[in-house]
């Protein structure tokens, strides 16, 4: 279609050829019909809209002083007149009016303001100052002239324009005004249009008033004058429509792509950062980390730079809730601080909302209740509405923080809605009786599809838990497939009136976890699971360890949408009770050590050290019992550490058999116990000598034993060593008199030495025995040398790995009341050895290795050991001293 010249046919019908005029309305009739119609979905209305605008354009031609922008003008003239069919004649846009009043001369739009009488204008015109008021009112509604004014109020030409231009002023301040005013309504039209067109489709699908309603929502955005904004709307309404045609497909996919790219989105932003996260890190160690970081530094700025437009906030907040899910297994306090910043992001309407709020809630309690407040923690919320096919989830959100578990092998499945919908997200079923079944195909994974089965077994059983006996229950039971526990069977007990009072879960391997209701609050509601805002359930899972105690609550939180939408949240707690300085009662030392072991793990060292005594004081497992005994002075050593804010290296408690069979002392089976707070900051200088005060490691490596009879003088022998390091190595023993050796704790004469040489891995850098990572590739290679004393044990440790890093290790104190005197390898109920490395002492460190023997019979001893490693001053003190920084 050829452009139209507008500057030359307007000239021409202002000349007399009214014939040019009709050009103009053969070209844009059928264009201004479909925007016509886009406004008020009336093809009669359509029509006359664009008739009268065509005729009323003519008429004030004149007017007009721009005639390029004539388009643009009758486009506005068509928009007015839709409105004014479609609303009654109610003002519903004033933009026009702050384009008539922009400055002070008569603009080709005043015909407008003349003919309007809507009470809003009139408002602000009578809110003008008299002198004003009554030129305006002359000028504008009653349409004298200047000339005319000034002589009817006796003015002079100029008064009379002055005040003219003062009133525009004025108007134009206060029109803007009501125009944003206008605006944002029309924003808060759209956002909610979206949110109930969402909500529709999730439950009734897609049909024709679906349709119609994302048509509508179509002809709101055409109404945003801001360019970056309607592409924003504009990208919401792509993603609710649905193209007949692979044409249209591809034209709205090209077009979301360029909202993505362009940032004029800010939810397709983030979820293109979130999907790419996925795309880059699915494979190998840290992923969540990994995520979290990736949307960190790329995800977060770009989203930053789309601030100020629609669905920043929300999109901001979903980047903060995603980062915080990824980073609670590693983080979890960070975790925690993102969800608080994200709680600001959400709008108080919002699902989302709701759940953050519900998941910091749950915090909280954990806190209060528990000493592990990050584990066994989960949190989830729902949205529940009502259909003709019955209780539909619409949202739902279900997170689980249990990655340390408190018991092993426990799964934790206590948010029975998530578990119990089904594909069609049906919670429960309208009008269903006993004997209805119902079948859903579900793709479990590619290729993998299994059936999810609901039945209504009962209608009329009695159902007895901590909250009382119910008579008359329904029984619900469903079979569904899990990828992570195969086979599972969800038993459900409802009340009528009261709601659920019982659930249970039997997965394909024997476990059972069941949870009963213990209290309850009915406000309001019917049916088998009754909504009214406020309602509550509390539920405890049966058949935990008497250390563990447990609590489910869901509450109806928000009713929402005049009662069409129940948002439901769950927050679940299997926790360890606080112990105080007493204590708490606990049945099982054992159980206390595994809480100890995940405590350190948090550096949780106060409460360690209170569940050590706790183990103590239980006294159900002597080996338990002296692991505990012996952590306590350990861990409370720890803790005095961490409280002066130390530099703390790994350090560790275990306990574990040796044996004395055949000349040999050996170990017999790994550890019974092991615990102790991981690795704090990074190794520094001299801190890679660690290997030097773990006295008995190479000699478990290499000979699978701590003493064999048959290490005397001249004794020589060639073993062969592998292990992950390396394929395969020759270390070399042999062992020769040793003389005496001087300790902090004595002289001891007649020792024998026993010398490792490993075959060295080619050639290294200075520190050929670390790998990359940090990790001790190479640590057994270099020379290990051993003396032990007769009565005594061993009494120095020296280790080499080429020439420039050693360690020494020397006895600093020893009890052996079971020695004969003889002995290399004084093995006994009694025996006690500590170990330094007096160079660390000198430089700062506390660096020890110590060994117990509190019990044994028939040859097998427990064997009690912990593991030291601190620099006595703080991490700054640290980096002046050895990096001057």
């Amino acid at each position: 279609m050829t452009e139209l010249n507008y500057s030359k046919l307007i000239a021409r019908v202002l000349h007399g050829d009214t014939s040019a005029y009709d050009a103009i309305v053969e070209a844009l009739t059928h264009k201004m019909l479909r925007f016509a119609y886009s406004l008020c979905k009336d093809e009669r209305k359509a029509e006359e809209a664009v008739e009268d605008a065509f005729v009323d354009c003519f008429l004030h031609l004149s007017t007009l002083k721009e005639p390029d922008a004539f388009e643009g003008w009758l486009c506005t003239a068509v928009k007015r007149k839709c409105w004014r069919l479609c609303s009654g004649g109610r003002l519903e846009d004033l933009t026009e009016f702050a384009e008539i009043l922009s400055d002070e001369n008569e603009l080709p739009d005043d015909y407008l303001i003349r003919s309007e009488e809507e009470s809003v204008v009139q408002a602000a015109v009578k809110g003008l100052s008299p002198a004003l008021c009554e030129v305006t009112e002359l000028y504008y509604f009653d349409g004298c002239s200047i000339e005319m004014i000034a002589e009817r109020l006796h003015l002079p030409i100029g008064t009379v324009k002055r005040r003219l231009h003062d009133a525009r002023v004025k108007l134009k301040k206060e029109l803007i005004q009501l125009m944003n005013t206008n605006t944002n309504a029309l924003e808060k039209a759209i956002k909610e249009k979206i949110q109930k067109i969402q909500n529709y489709r999730r439950l009734y699908g897609e049909d024709d008033t679906y349709k119609n309603s994302v048509a509508e929502l179509s002809s709101l955005i055409e109404g945003v004058e801001d360019e970056r904004k309607k592409q924003c709307y504009r990208a919401e309404y792509l993603t609710l429509m649905r193209f007949e045609s692979e044409e249209e497909r591809a034209l709205a996919k090209a077009e979301l792509d360029r909202a993505e790219e362009e940032g004029a989105n800010p939810m397709l932003v983030w979820g293109g950062y979130y999907h790419k996260a996925w795309q880059l890190f699915h494979m190998g160690d840290d992923l969540p980390k990994k995520r979290a970081e990736y949307w960190e530094k790329t995800a977060l700025p770009a989203l930053e730079a789309c601030k100020g437009l629609p669905g920043y906030e929300k999109a901001m907040g979903d980047l903060l809730v995603q980062t915080s899910r990824n980073i609670s297994d590693y983080d979890f306090d960070k975790s925690i601080r993102l969800l608080e910043q994200a709680s600001d992001c959400f709008d108080e309407s919002d699902f989302e909302s709701v759940a953050i709020k519900n998941a910091l809630q749950t915090y909280k309690e954990s806190c209060k209740r528990s000493a592990m407040p990050d584990m066994g923690m989960t949190d989830g919320a729902c949205r529940l509405a009502y259909t003709e096919k019955g209780l539909h989830m619409m949202y739902s959100t279900d997170r689980r923080i249990h990655h340390q578990q408190i018991i092993e092998n426990h799964t934790y499945y206590p948010f029975f809605v998530f578990e119990l919908t089904d594909k069609n997200d049906i919670l429960l079923y309208a009008n269903a009786k006993q004997g209805d079944v119902f079948n859903t195909r579900r793709e479990y994974s590619k290729d993998r599809f299994a059936t999810d089965t609901v039945s209504y077994l009962g209608e009329n059983e009695c159902v007895t838990v901590d909250a009382g006996t119910f008579e008359n229950c329904t029984h619900i039971c469903k079979e569904n497939v899990s990828n992570f526990r195969g086979k599972i069977i969800m038993d459900l007990w409802f009340k009528q009136g009261v709601g659920l009072l019982k659930y249970s879960y039997l997965f394909e391997d024997g476990d059972i976890e069941t949870y009963e209701l213990t209290e309850y609050e009915v406000a309001g509601g019917t049916g088998l699971l009754p909504l009214c805002l406020g309602n509550r359930w509390v539920y405890r899972e049966t058949g935990l360890p008497k250390i563990l105690e447990s609590r489910h609550e869901y509450r109806v939180a928000r009713v929402s949408g005049d009662g069409e939408y129940f948002d439901l949240t769950h927050m679940g707690l299997t926790y360890i009770p606080k112990a105080d300085d007493q204590g708490v009662n606990v049945p099982d030392s054992d159980v206390c050590l595994a809480i100890v072991d995940k405590l350190c793990d948090k550096w949780k060292l106060e409460a360690a050290h209170a569940y050590l005594r706790a183990a103590i004081r239980a006294n159900t497992n002597e080996k338990a019992v002296a692991t505990a005994i012996f952590g306590t002075s350990v861990i409370g050593k720890y803790a005095e550490y961490q409280r002066r804010g130390y530099r703390f290296l790994p350090g560790s408690i275990s306990s574990r058999n040796v044996i004395r069979e055949s000349g040999c002392i050996a170990e017999a089976g790994g550890f019974d116990y092991c615990f102790g707070p991981s690795r704090y900051g990074w190794r520094g200088k001299y801190e890679d000598r660690i290997f030097g005060i773990k006295p008995f490691r190479y000699l478990d490596m290499f000979t699978n034993c701590y003493w064999n009879e048959k290490w005397k003088p001249g004794f020589k022998a060639e073993i062969p060593y592998s292990d992950y390091d390396n394929n395969g190595t020759t270390v070399y023993l042999s062992v020769e008199e040793g003389g005496t050796v001087e300790t902090p704790c004595g002289s001891f004469e007649d020792c024998i030495k026993l010398t490792f040489d490993a075959e060295m891995p080619g050639e290294r850098e200075e520190h050929y025995y670390l790998n990359w990572n940090d990790g001790y590739t190479f640590h057994w290679c270099g020379k290990k040398e051993y003396w032990f004393a007769p009565g005594v044990g061993i009494v120095r440790h020296v280790c080499t790995w080429g020439n420039h890093i050693s360690s020494e290790m020397v006895l600093n104190s020893f009890e052996v009341p079971g020695s004969d005197g003889k002995e290399y390898m004084p093995v006994h109920i009694g025996t006690k050895w500590e170990y330094v490395e007096t160079h660390l002492t000198e430089e700062g460190y506390r660096a020890a290795h110590c060994v117990s023997i509190p019990s044994g019979m028939d040859g097998t001893y427990q064997w009690v050991a912990s593991q030291e490693f601190v620099y006595l001053d703080t991490e700054e003190n640290y980096k002046k001293r050895f990096f001057g920084s």
